[in-house]
């Protein structure tokens, strides 16, 4: 779809905007220019019961166990959602530690 384009046409005592559809460019992008490397935002999961640092954290059924293991494999813009449970850690620490990392973190179901 090209761009709209469009001006003001004085009719009478109300004025109109009339929209016109651009027409479509001509320049294409070479496809050796195109992005690809789009970033992707993840959610991690921690279970101090159920979970498992070996595993890969990405669903309730494959969380990690500590929140240290959430935050290595966590990046900017990721979520930590954790499961309410007894940690080890010191989990205040390990959550400041998070969001001061532009990690979001919150507690599942709560």
């Amino acid at each position: 779809m090209g761009k709209m384009q469009g001006k003001f046409k004085q009719t009478g005592w109300r004025t109109r905007f009339a929209y016109t559809r651009a027409p479509p460019s001509t320049k294409l992008r070479p496809a050796s220019r195109l992005r690809t490397d789009f970033c992707q935002i993840m959610i991690w999961y921690v279970s101090a019961k159920q979970g498992n640092d070996a595993d890969d954290g990405q669903s309730l059924a494959t969380a990690f166990k500590s929140m240290s293991r959430a935050v290595e494999a966590a990046t900017s813009g990721d979520t930590i959602l954790i499961v309410p449970g007894a940690y080890d850690q010191d989990l205040p620490a390990r959550v400041g530690a998070a969001r001061a990392a532009n990690i979001a973190v919150s507690v599942l179901g709560g």
